[in-house]
This record gives C-alpha cells, structure tokens and sequence, in this order.
C-alpha cells in the first residue's frame, strides 16, 4: 500500500513518495504539480506570473519554468528568473507582510515596499505607528541585533541603528561586494549573516568604523537562515548546508534534500526542520543525517512559507489560509533513512524504509495567508496577506502550552475610506469604519441602520446617499437618516447613481438595476435585460439619460427618464471590457481598478482601467461619451497604472491611481478639453479611495490612514484631517 495516513501526517513507503524525487537537474517541479498552482482559481501565497521559458538545469546559474504562477520567495525556480533584470525585485512588492521583528514594546514589518513600525504595549494588539522613510528598494526581510535593525531590500543591506530611547535612526546602506540579492539576514553576536541567493552566504563583521564581508567559498545557493549557536543552517534548493560562524564560514555538512525544494529551515541542536513545499521534512544531523518523518496533507495540499521550531513542536505558516503546530514525540523516531549523495550527479538514495514517527497537528484556519512567522516570549506572530483583498496582516498567537495555538489578537491593515463624494459644500466620505459629513472644519459621523461596511456612496447637490451590502441609509440633506428604499438588496460596490426624483442601485441578488422614489422614499420597480448582466453594473446620471455599464459584457445600455415609474432603454452599445483582469490581479488587490463614470451636466466620462485588445492593455483608457446615441465621443489616453476613481469639473479631469503593492497612491488632474496641455500628478504614501471636485481643487480619502486630503488645482496639498481613529 503507497499511502499510509495517520491523524493529519502523510507517511511515505518505500515503494512511492507523494511529493516526487528531485534530484541535482531541477525539473520545475517547487512541490507543485508541473511547478505552477493546479486550481486555475487560485494562486498560492506570494504568487507571480512567469512568461514561457524552457527548464534550465540549476547548476548553470539560472533557471526559469513554463508561464504559470510561482512562489517568489526563494530563488529555486521563479526568483533566478530574474536576476538580469533592473528591477529584479518588483516580484517582491505584493500587500503581504514578510518579515517581522520584535525589539522590547517595539516591532517592526516589511512587504516588499516599506518598513513599517508598531508598537507592542499591547503584545496581543500590534499598532502602526509609522513608516519610517530609509527602507529603499525591495524590503523582505528583518533582523534586530542588540543595536541595530537589519533591512534586506533584495539589492542591498540597510542597517538602522537604535536611538537611546528604541526608536529607528536614518538607516544606512552597507556596501556589499558581489552580485547576489539579499533575501535573507540572521543576527549572530555582533555579525550578521546574509542569504545571498546565487552569490551563497556572507558574513559582515564589524571593523572600527566599516564592516569585514566574508563569502562562502563559492558553494551553491542560498536561500534563507537559522542560526543556531556558533553554526547557521543554509536553505539552498537541493541541499541544506551548515556553515560554521568562523572567519572563514567553514563548510561543515551538505545535507541533500530528497524530497521538493529546501526554502526554509529551522534548526535545533542536532534536529533539521526544512520547509519542502508541500511537506515539512525532519531530519537528524551529525555524521549519519537521517530524514526520520515528515509532516505533509495531501487532502489540503498546503505549502510551506515558513516555518520555526521550539520545545519540540514546528510552528508552519501554511498557503492554505491556516497556521499548524506539529508536535513530535521524539520518542518514538528510529534511526531513520540515510541520507547520501551519489556523486558525481548528486541523486539521493532511494529510501527503504520510514519509521513511523508520531506527528499530532493543531492548526488554525483563517482567512489569509500567512507568509511569515516570528516568535517572541510566548507570543507567535503570524505574517501574511488578506487572500484577494491585498491587504496586510497580523495574527497573534498565545504558544505558551506547546503544540497549541490560542489566537490572542490581530492586525488588519485598515480600509476606513471607500468612496468620497462632493455634497454641497462639503464631502461624503464612507468606508467600513463609518461614514462622515465633512463641512467646513467640521466632521459630522453618520451611523448607518446597519453595522455592515458601507459598499456604495453617490451625492447630487446636497443629497447623499450611502448603502451597506444588505440595507442602508439615505441622506437628505441634513435631516435625520431614512431606511434604504431598497431593503436587503445587496448592492455592488460602487453602483448607486441618482437624479433629482429618484435612485438607482445594482442589485448583485435579482441582476437588475433597482429604481426607487426619492421622497418620500420606496421602490418602484426593477430594470432587466436579457442581454445584459446588471449586477454589478456602473451607474451614472446624465442629463435626462440613466448609462449603465454591463462589467461583464463590456456593453453600455442607456435609458430615457420620463415621467414614467421606471426609465426607458434607448440605446445600446458595445465599449468592450474594461476589467480584464488575471487571478494575480485578484490575489494583490489591484483589482480595485474598476471602470466607472464621471458626470459634469449632460456629458459623461468611463474609465476603463484595463481594456481588453485596445492597444496595450496596462494603459489605461478614459472615453468621453454621448449619453443620448450612446458613443464614444473621443478616447483620452491615460498613465500607466491601476486607474481606480475618476471625478471631474468644470475644468479638468481627476484621476486617482492605486498600487497596492507599494502602498502607494498618485493623484493625476488633466484639463478637459485641452489635449495640448501636461497632466499634474502628485503621489502619497497612503491608499486613495475616492475622489471629488471641491471648490477649485480636489479632495481625496485615504482609506489606510483614515483621513481626507484637500489639494488645490495644481495638485499641491493643502491640508490633511483624520476622519476615523
């Protein structure tokens, strides 16, 4: 029998192993079926898309893989793919935590962007405080010695010393010799220790006021770190090697792996724990290394991102949207298999027998993706990404009887703005925090009649009206808020539109456009077509015309209002898709680029951030229509970028772009009818979420930092006010 199942633990015979043999040609494999993620659905935890390639062996210093998704962090397949590339590290910049520090009531994050600070008062309870400037580049890893934070940025070493009262000196770049990124960095004593991919290990001493660098001997790749002692664990692919923190960084043993790919490791005195892929090997170490168990789940077929080891239990943050501690009863494990190489083409001996050892796992199902894990006093912190959301996270959890995780806290990154509105002489703002009236110097919270994120917002002169998913609320004005017309409907975000007598709204349930009366409020009817799918359509109102953009179809319908209950359809016509979108762009967030309008009178504007088969389709496209044949009136090229809100005025065209991966955001103001004229830009540490003309200028909301930034028509900010704590 191939298979033999106890509890959560997969245990191999000696006639079939579930991951597959790799020996020293690397076939592509990563652990995954073919090398790419086999749920077309889905990509795996820190994911890019790769172009078509042929396999190269890994010994001739690159490899590359057929066009499908990989893992990122390590250099066994997608990373090397890279390397000749000026910006081999823009892989790297994804909404999701990989590395997390923790120094006294102080810790600190990095996501491929930025260097992000918290405050630990609350150990459970993590609280940004700030992004300090300094971390350039690509900033994937963390280390804290006893005087400094240590920053690996993927081309190069940051190193910021500690002030006297703990916070963050301007860091400083350490010079480094050799051609390697850095994708790993372990404190060892007052050295420090680098994982420099294809260029291997490096060590930095300090000496006087410089820094000693000593390279590994030109042997193999390297990964990622533990270290242990005098000694550091080296995760290279097809081997684990274990170099000696000397001057020289003595080779001691080379550790083949005979299963997937080493891209973590975690060692303990004479115990190898090497994430694989699909599987956690343990292996014993010494003159006779053993693989002696393994811990894998063929059901969920999780991958291993990361993984630590304490008081016999290995802590995994698992690509399946779950934490596991497998506990192992040392007791039970035999002498195990031998592991040897066979030179001259290194090629593990085929096992013949596993022991059985006892793996018992407890884990914690949530919805994200941890990627990284940091242990500090009882505390496991778990870092990662919010699955499709693209937005950064933190799990606590209390480790404090071995082998179980109690979840004790967490840190979402925040989205307390969703849509900005001019109303009046003022600005709407919602997100899932609460809505505001923003007038003058004063910030007026409205309660919505349901504890659900508001999804949708729209003003017209001084009447706002705001939805949750299921319900919510109509502003007139400034009297008191009235139900929703539209009951439970669950409206798409963004698609409420209105005129002077009556509102509109996407109902995703029923696929239809809702009308409703304004005052006194109740529905009136429900438009459906056949060929056309309006559950998440984009609404607008203008003129005398109701447009709505079928998202799926790429067709805009417009209808007459009349005295009539419900408005006529008279025109139809095809734009094309606007939101041609791949499962990467799902996965980090940058799918909030969605096509909506802009209305200044009769005249209408559709963003189309990411058209299909219109010429490059990174570029995005702004078409002026006519509401009335309907047509496209003219088309408006655009930046590249994720073009995620649009608004307009009298004068000019606004713009507001969205990179979440960076988290940054850029405000672009281009006149209307002049195309002879440069478009104004101006860029923000902060995630812009939505847009409105105010007075001359423009007001935006930045759903990270909770507030409502004011610019002036040149694109100079003039104020920032905080809207949500």
């Amino acid at each position: 029998m191939p298979w033999a199942v106890a509890g959560a633990a997969l245990l191999w015979s000696a006639c079939e192993s579930p991951l597959g043999e790799t020996t020293g040609s690397y076939d592509g494999s990563d652990g995954l079926a073919d090398g790419w993620n086999t749920n077309p659905n889905e990509s795996p935890t820190g994911t890019t898309l790769l172009p078509t390639a042929p396999n190269v062996s890994v010994r001739d210093g690159i490899v590359t893989s057929p066009a499908g998704y990989a893992v990122v962090d390590e250099i066994c397949g997608a990373f090397a793919i890279q390397e000749e590339e000026p910006d081999r590290g823009r892989v790297f910049a994804t909404p999701m935590f990989r590395a997390f520090a923790v120094r006294g009531d102080r810790a600190w994050a990095v996501d491929g962007s930025r260097l992000f600070e918290f405050s630990l008062t609350d150990p459970t309870s993590p609280r940004l405080v700030a992004i300090p400037d300094g971390a350039t580049g690509t900033p994937i890893a963390l280390a804290v010695s006893d005087d400094a934070l240590w920053v690996a940025t993927v081309d190069g070493l940051i190193r910021h010393a500690f002030a006297v009262d703990g916070s963050l000196e301007t860091g400083a770049t350490i010079p480094l010799t050799g051609d390697g990124p850095v994708l790993d960095v372990a404190a060892a004593g007052d050295s420090v220790v680098l994982a420099r991919g294809s260029a291997g290990l490096t060590r930095l001493s300090p000496d006087g006021d410089g820094w000693t660098q000593v390279d590994s001997p030109g042997i193999g790749l390297a990964n990622a770190l533990s270290v242990a002692g005098d000694v550091v664990a080296v995760a290279a692919c097809l081997e684990v090697r274990i170099h000696a923190l000397d001057d020289a960084l003595t080779l001691v043993q080379r550790i083949p792996i005979p299963y997937g790919q080493a891209k973590s490791v975690a060692l303990d005195g004479d115990r190898l724990y090497v994430g694989v892929g699909l599987a956690m090997l343990a292996i014993r170490i010494g003159e006779a290394p053993a693989l002696i168990g393994h811990y894998a789940d063929p059901v969920a077929g999780f991958y291993v991102n990361d993984l630590l080891h304490r008081d016999g239990v290995v802590y995994i943050a698992a690509g399946d949207e779950s934490v596991r501690a497998v506990r192992i009863d040392a007791s039970t494990i035999a002498p195990g298999i031998p592991i040897t190489w066979d030179e001259p083409d290194p090629e593990v001996d085929s096992p013949i027998a596993l022991p059985t050892p006892i793996l018992a796992v407890q884990d914690y199902v949530v919805p994200r993706d941890p990627l990284a894990l940091t242990l500090e006093g009882n505390l496991l912190y778990a870092l990662g990404n919010f699955r499709y959301r693209g937005r950064r996270t933190i799990e606590v959890f209390d480790v404090a009887q071995p082998g179980y995780l109690e979840p004790v806290g967490q840190w979402e990154e925040p989205v307390r703005v969703g849509s900005t509105d001019a109303l009046g002489d003022g600005t709407l703002i919602s997100g899932e925090t609460g809505a505001w009236l923003v007038t003058g110097d004063a910030a007026m919270a409205v309660e919505p009649s349901t504890r659900e994120p508001i999804a949708a917002s729209t003003a017209r002169g001084a009447v706002g009206v705001l939805a949750s998913r299921r319900g919510g609320l109509l502003l007139l004005g400034d009297s008191d808020p009235v139900p929703s017309p539209f009951g439970n409907a669950n409206i798409a975000a963004g698609a409420l539109a209105m005129d002077d007598e009556r509102l509109y709204a996407a109902s995703i349930d029923e696929d239809a456009i809702l009308v409703a009366r304004r005052d006194p409020p109740g529905l009136l009817g429900a438009l459906s077509l056949e060929d056309s799918f309006f559950g998440e359509a984009a609404l607008a109102v203008a003129g005398d015309r109701l447009l709505a953009y079928d998202r799926i179809t790429g067709l805009l319908t417009t209808f007459l209002v009349t005295n009539e209950p419900l408005p006529l359809r008279v025109g139809l016509t095809w734009i094309g898709p606007c939101e041609a979108y791949d499962y990467a762009s799902t996965f980090d967030g940058s799918r909030a680029a969605r096509a909506q309008f802009a209305v200044l009178g009769d005249r209408a504007f559709l963003s189309c951030p990411r058209p299909e088969g219109v010429g490059d389709a990174s570029l995005p496209r702004l078409y002026e229509l006519d509401p009335e044949i309907p047509a496209i009136v003219r088309t408006l090229g655009m930046p590249e970028g994720a073009l995620t809100h649009l608004a307009v005025s009298e004068s000019a065209l606004a713009a507001l772009y969205w990179s979440p991966g960076r988290l940054e955001s850029t405000l672009v103001v281009r006149p209307i009818d002049d195309a002879s004229s440069d478009a104004l830009t101006t860029t923000f540490v902060g995630h812009g979420a939505g847009i409105a003309a105010f007075g001359d200028g423009w007001v935006v909301g930045d759903a990270f930092w909770g507030t409502l930034r004011r610019y002036g028509a040149d694109v100079k900010a003039i104020s920032s006010r905080e809207l949500a704590p």
